[in-house]
């Protein structure tokens, strides 16, 4: 009972959690903001814009349309990592169809690719060492007809210390400041919600600029926050892929690893085939025989068994020579799965959840495939653009970056909202840390 009262007493000296508006805060989605051809126009160069971005972080003197170009041209890389690819010859035709300039290079004024999102990822980092991210997702659009592919590009930035002699937590809380300033705006002495429109915008692309400009990170390659471009498309190739790009020393925008996810040699079932390992392989297109594949989820598995703890508190990094450089999407044969009884279901989920296949297959709810934003708007489409969204992400992930926003913006701590069950509290108390996953 001692420690029951002293509990109670320690909770009400914290912090009540602040109300936080998740569609004003943390996800911008509303066709009104994602919309606003002042700033997400390529041809009017908005901030928001493909071309913009693109502009920010290319290297000076090189002409951004052969940034991008180049960039591309790598979706037809064949291996990464030791491991191989999948080659995307779909992005000939892409880039075939992309209109160019009189010196015959990319017109990026006339860029194909439209925002769908800007989100506010505060709740993404290295708990000790990262402040979070700031993205902007696009959909990839027909470069004649303008209609919205199976193909989506998201830009993620690393949110920069906003004074150097702050603390990551103090970095964390500024930015939550800045982001919390947009969505509200004082009348009569009360705060109340506002009005998404313009002058939203307005104050909404401060805050992006600080982390998407040139300059941003003055010691990053290009002085760019970018950290990585992800890509999720079906658009250029089969079966559907997810990639990720990083900036090199020389400046240009290249294939790296996949975050949290091992090669299919680690998983016990083909992606292509669905055969298991050991088992006769053939093509599912030709019924040509493959060779056999390489299985190494043995491998998998002791690493998943001696890093328990770290993997089920979803603080586990995979080793750099698991990582594959593209994720499969080919349901249900990209599930993680294991041989019966070398890796149970505690330690399973947290893993699987982290990595890009399971995120965006089995262990969560998608829309329109394995999007959480996809590129489409929804039936019926709403001016508010949820429609976008996936069921994980309004029910699941706006709830708990919600509470990690409250959190920021208390310092680190608030009390516990009342009227919530004992399991609710808890989530909203852990909420306080950041996560590593999505």
């Amino acid at each position: 009972m001692d420690t029951e009262v002293a509990d109670t007493e320690q909770a009400a000296q914290l912090p009540p959690a602040p109300v936080v508006d998740p569609f004003r805060e943390l996800i911008y989605v509303h066709n009104d903001i994602v919309g606003d051809a002042n700033l997400s126009s390529s041809f009017g160069n908005g901030h928001w814009s493909f071309r913009w971005l693109v502009e920010q972080m290319t290297p000076v003197g090189m002409d951004p349309a052969d940034f991008v170009e180049g960039w591309l041209q790598d979706f037809h890389a064949t291996s990464v990592n030791g491991f191989a690819v999948s080659d995307r010859p779909g992005i000939d035709d892409f880039v075939a169809r992309w209109p160019r300039r009189a010196d015959g290079k990319l017109n990026l004024a006339k860029a194909p690719f439209k925002l769908r999102a800007i989100m506010n990822r505060l709740d993404v980092a290295e708990q000790e060492h990262d402040i979070g991210e700031g993205r902007f997702v696009f959909a990839a659009v027909d470069p004649q007809f303008g209609f919205p592919m199976q193909f989506t590009v998201i830009f993620e930035y690393n949110l920069p210390k906003l004074s150097a002699n702050e603390t990551v937590q103090q970095s964390r809380t500024a930015w939550a400041k800045l982001f919390r300033n947009v969505g509200w705006v004082k009348k009569n002495g009360k705060l109340v919600p506002r009005e998404i429109n313009v002058l939203f915008n307005q104050e909404l692309v401060k805050v992006t600029d600080k982390f998407a400009a040139r300059g941003a990170n003055p010691t990053g390659i290009n002085r760019s926050a970018l950290s990585q471009v992800r890509t999720n498309e079906i658009q250029l190739g089969n079966p559907w892929s997810m990639r990720e790009f990083h900036l090199q020393s020389n400046g240009t925008l290249r294939i790296g690893t996949v975050a949290l996810t091992p090669d299919a040699e680690f998983n016990i079932f083909d992606p292509i085939t669905g055969e298991r390992s050991g088992d006769p392989r053939f093509d599912p297109e030709t019924g040509a025989e493959l060779p056999p594949r390489t299985d190494r989820s043995a491998e998998l598995v002791s690493f998943l068994q001696a890093n328990r703890s770290a993997v089920i508190a979803e603080q586990h990094k995979i080793p750099a020579a698991f990582l594959a450089g593209e994720s499969l999407e080919n349901a249900p044969f990209t599930n993680w799965t294991f041989e019966k009884g070398l890796v149970d279901e505690v330690l399973r989920r947290p893993f699987a959840r982290n990595t890009c296949n399971g995120c965006h297959n089995a262990e969560e709810v998608q829309i329109s495939g394995f999007y959480h934003v996809q590129p489409f708007d929804g039936f019926p489409a709403t001016a508010d653009g949820k429609d976008r969204l996936s069921d994980f992400v309004k029910n699941d992930e706006v709830p708990r970056r919600t509470a990690f926003l409250q959190h920021q913006l208390c310092g680190g701590q608030c009390a516990t909202p009342a009227g919530m069950t004992a399991q609710q509290g808890a989530a909203f108390q852990k909420a306080a840390k950041p996560v590593r996953h999505h």
